[in-house]
């Protein structure tokens, strides 16, 4: 889950992001950053979700630590004004914490007010990860050797234009993975809970105050709700992963709302 950040005096805004269920690399790779927002001089602040790798299960609720988190990251980088604008963005799991920041009650998240767009990846995995190897091989079987010749260009293409080397993208989400889990499965096992508890919030019954642009990017392989009053699906080629070779074009239209 990601949010976007920036004062309204500054031309361009800060994104907040989370990864997906078990790896800290999301499918658009928050730890290269994304090429639009870096262009755009944006700053990017990904929220890693308590019980993954070292940590431990908090003693509040998901929610409330959550958006204590989020406030704490936005006042230390904004100290001195919130006068801001920020799109919450999230993909897989990562969309739920993005859904409970966009939704928050303004009386317990203040800076919600000056949330703008809400952008959501929907991205299904499940896991094989005892080594590093395995998770490899898993992720190759389930998604990338089943790419069809148009999806494989697209990747390679990416690959080239971001700097990275073959195998290199695979490699370091397998790594990511393990290395989520490497200590506790304490967060795997809280998704059903965090997924199915109460966010404090229904999309359905949002206030106009809340009723922000909401871009959800799905590939032609999701299925997915339209729920938000302003939302906007937008759909793109290929499959699960076709997220991180179209991030810059998702960004620049998520931006759009800016």
């Amino acid at each position: 889950m990601a949010v976007l950040s920036r004062t309204r005096t500054q031309e361009c805004p800060t994104v907040l992001s989370s990864s997906s269920s078990f790896t800290e690399h999301s499918v658009s790779g928050l730890p290269r950053a994304f090429q639009v927002c870096c262009r755009r001089r944006e700053y990017i602040t990904s929220h890693r979700r308590s019980r993954l790798g070292k940590f431990v299960a908090p003693a509040k609720p998901f929610t409330a630590c959550l958006l204590e988190d989020i406030t704490a990251l936005l006042s230390h980088l904004h100290p001195d004004t919130t006068d801001l604008k920020i799109i919450v963005s999230g993909g897989s799991y990562g969309t739920a914490p993005a859904q409970m920041i966009f939704g928050a009650p303004f009386d317990i998240f203040p800076y919600g007010r000056h949330i703008i767009a809400l952008r959501l990846l929907k991205f299904i995995l499940q896991w094989k990860l005892r080594t590093v190897d395995r998770a490899e091989a898993f992720l190759r079987s389930l998604m990338f050797d089943k790419m069809d010749t148009k999806e494989r260009e697209a990747f390679a293409e990416w690959r080239s234009r971001s700097g990275i080397a073959e195998g290199q993208f695979e490699r370091e989400m397998a790594e990511g993975m393990v290395r989520s889990v490497s200590k506790t499965w304490e967060g795997p096992f809280a998704i059903a809970d965090v997924l199915h508890s109460d966010w404090g919030f229904s999309p359905a019954t949002l206030d106009e105050a809340h009723a922000k642009p909401v871009l959800i990017a799905v590939s032609d392989a999701d299925r997915i709700g339209k729920t938000y009053p302003k939302a906007c699906i937008k759909r793109y080629e290929g499959g699960h992963l076709a997220a991180a070779w179209k991030s810059d074009d998702l960004w620049a239209e998520a931006l759009a709302f800016v």
